[in-house]
């Protein structure tokens, strides 16, 4: 039985025999306590979920490049999960709960894996210092059917015509510099005036700890020299409060109605590889565009340039002779190039020179390929070749072993 001590609640139980009476700051925490020796749980922790983020935050995240970041995560699951919750009450039945609350929230995907990724690393720490005995199951997402959103060519017009008009100029310069390179928006805020020179931007101690250098050209130098001469700081993006610009991102929302909560700053670095992808960039040099550390991000956009297979084709008719690469043997390939036996030069007097002859196997082809309404064969092996503009020409009694190839 609870029973008050001080400003304290102390339970009073037994595990193994010894008696024991832990303190708690409510009446309610104690039976709680009570009620969980009462259940099977040998050492029941008292340490909650709020009170153990607090305590352990900077061990855990203390040395990354964005702990803000994770503190938003750790404040979510505070939230959804209460912040007197105590640790030995997070189990897989009350993971599950989370997930499915999340999702009622409108929570994505991608977003309630980084909550439970922060999770995770909560109660393996937990494990370590023996404050809990194991770590539950996460049911991580699938986050593979997502789309990223993107600003559409006529979003952007009206986005910029608004941000000038209401002479929100370093917002107007920010924009135009996170589209136009998309770099990310911590990266900006740390860029110096000197890191940019000879129509370059060198992006250092980016997110994966890398250092990537891009053109800086169109738009992001017309933003960067704007933001330049509206500031004195070295780093002249810092200049812009984070929270002035989420403002005026707002309203920018707000003035082009949209109210897809993906539909945010970081969405400029999608639609800034989005578009390299549909221009037909190959995807290794978008990854080095984008600073992707695994080739596995940037595959993520792959499904934009449908054409890439095209492309493919190309190349290998190219290397076969059939296309551009003809020119370089004078107009013909090396498999096509004509010769006397072309010409027919010596041919049978049955057989008319307008006429080239077949094999059997490629006869049969052409006449099937002609009744199923195909356009005229054209086969690819390397042997002597001449133009027919119609297979069913090919009517030489006796075709022999020889033949020519039929190229459109």
């Amino acid at each position: 039985m609870a029973r008050k001590r001080g400003n304290k609640w102390q339970a009073d139980v037994k595990i193994d025999g010894v008696r024991k009476r832990p303190s708690f700051d409510t009446q309610a925490e104690a039976e709680k306590y009570e009620k969980q020796v009462e259940e099977g749980v040998t050492e029941p922790s008292s340490v909650k979920l709020s009170e153990f983020i607090n305590q352990h935050f900077n061990l855990l995240w203390g040395k990354t490049k964005t702990p803000q970041t994770s503190r938003i995560n750790c404040n979510v699951l505070i939230k959804f999960l209460g912040a007197d919750t105590l640790l030995p009450e997070i189990k897989t039945a009350k993971v599950i709960q989370l997930i499915n609350d999340m999702e009622t929230a409108g929570k994505s995907p991608a977003t309630i894996n980084r909550k439970l990724s922060t999770l995770s690393k909560i109660l393996k720490l937990a494990v370590r210092l023996e404050v809990i005995d194991k770590r539950p199951e996460l049911d991580f997402q699938k986050e593979g059917g997502a789309r990223d959103r993107v600003m559409s060519k006529d979003e952007e017009v009206k986005a910029f015509l608004y941000l000038d008009h209401l002479g929100l100029d370093q917002s107007a310069a920010l924009v135009r510099f996170l589209l136009y390179t998309g770099c990310r928006y911590g990266e900006a805020r740390k860029l110096v005036r000197a890191d940019v020179s000879k129509g370059r931007v060198t992006f250092r101690d980016t997110k994966n700890g890398s250092t990537r250098q891009v053109p800086l050209v169109g738009p992001a130098l017309e933003g960067w020299k704007a933001i330049c001469r509206l500031t004195n700081v070295e780093a002249p993006f810092s200049a812009l409060p984070k929270e002035t610009f989420r403002g005026h991102w707002a309203k920018l929302c707000g003035h082009l109605e949209i109210t897809d909560e993906a539909f945010v700053p970081h969405c400029l670095r999608h639609t800034c590889a989005t578009r390299l992808v549909i221009a037909g960039v190959p995807l290794p040099q978008v990854m080095k565009w984008m600073g992707h550390k695994n080739i596995q991000t940037t595959m993520r956009y792959s499904h934009l340039a449908p054409k890439d297979l095209d492309k493919a084709a190309e190349a290998l008719v190219d290397t076969a002779g059939l296309g551009p690469a003809a020119a370089r043997f004078g107009g013909s390939s090396p498999f096509t190039r004509t010769t006397k036996r072309a010409r027919n030069v010596g041919a049978p007097a049955h057989h008319h020179p307008s006429r080239p002859r077949l094999w059997r196997g490629e006869r049969r082809l052409a006449e099937a390929g002609t009744e199923a309404g195909q356009s005229p064969l054209v086969l690819t092996v390397p042997r002597l070749c001449q133009t027919v503009p119609n297979p069913a020409q090919c009517d030489s009694p006796n075709p022999g072993k020889r033949g020519f190839l039929i190229q459109k």
